[in-house]
């Protein structure tokens, strides 16, 4: 152990024996000052160091305030340590990812959500009410609100009229030309915006700004909100 750690130890008039248990242990010396200093659990590192997870990414993921019950359940399902490390950074919800894993979604796929900002607790939702995988992906991918798409859903509209509505309007309400983000949808526009996505399915006003949101990667919430006179 680093001289220099022992005198910071005395000087903080810091327990040697039990720094010299732990020392004997195995425990290294950097996660020592974290168990003095921060309040690192020893019998919590021990499990975590069990699980193959090394030193260092345990001490980044206490740095980073992660749940280690959810840390060590992600690793017994098969969740590589840098990936858990990512999850943090990202702020995603350990709890959240660990359902997935759970429902026998890939480490790939939630990796995959997690890179692009997907919210997971709205992933679970959407595949409890039984959204093709490959439809979160395809809204995940373009940064649609999660949580949009599940509103539709309650709304009863079917996850084929969502797919496809997406994929018709996104371009146009991308564009520098299209409709602007925050103005109410016309009754005019409902009818036309209804015949260029075809289908049995008829678009509500509603709906459709809702829709009108989630392609704009915004909330319906705040798009109403600035709809608001001032």
């Amino acid at each position: 152990m680093p001289a220099s750690d022992i005198r910071k130890y005395v000087d903080e008039d810091v327990n040697l024996k039990r720094i010299e248990e732990l020392r004997n242990s195995g425990y290294p010396p950097q996660a020592i000052k974290y168990v003095v200093a921060k309040g690192l659990d020893p019998k919590q590192f021990n499990k975590l160091r069990s699980q193959d997870i090394p030193v260092r990414y345990i001490l980044r993921y206490y740095d980073e305030g992660a749940n280690m019950e959810q840390v060590s359940k992600l690793r017994s399902q098969g969740i590589h340590p840098v990936s858990i490390e990512q999850y943090l950074k990202q702020g995603a919800d350990l709890k959240q990812a660990s359902k997935l894993r759970t429902q026998g979604v890939s480490p790939k796929d939630i990796r995959h959500y997690v890179a692009n900002g997907a919210d997971l607790k709205q992933v679970n939702k959407l595949r409890s009410k039984n959204i093709p995988d490959k439809d979160i992906k395809y809204y995940a991918n373009n940064g649609m609100s999660l949580g949009g798409i599940n509103k539709l859903q309650k709304m009863g509209i079917p996850p084929k009229d969502i797919r496809l509505a997406t994929e018709i309007l996104a371009p146009k309400l991308k564009s520098a030309n299209g409709m602007d983000k925050y103005k109410t949808i016309s009754e005019r526009e409902v009818t036309r915006l209804n015949i260029k996505i075809g289908g049995e399915y008829r678009w509500s006003q509603t709906g459709l700004e809702i829709l009108k949101a989630i392609v704009n990667h915004d909330s319906w919430e705040k798009s109403r909100e600035n709809t608001k006179p001032a």
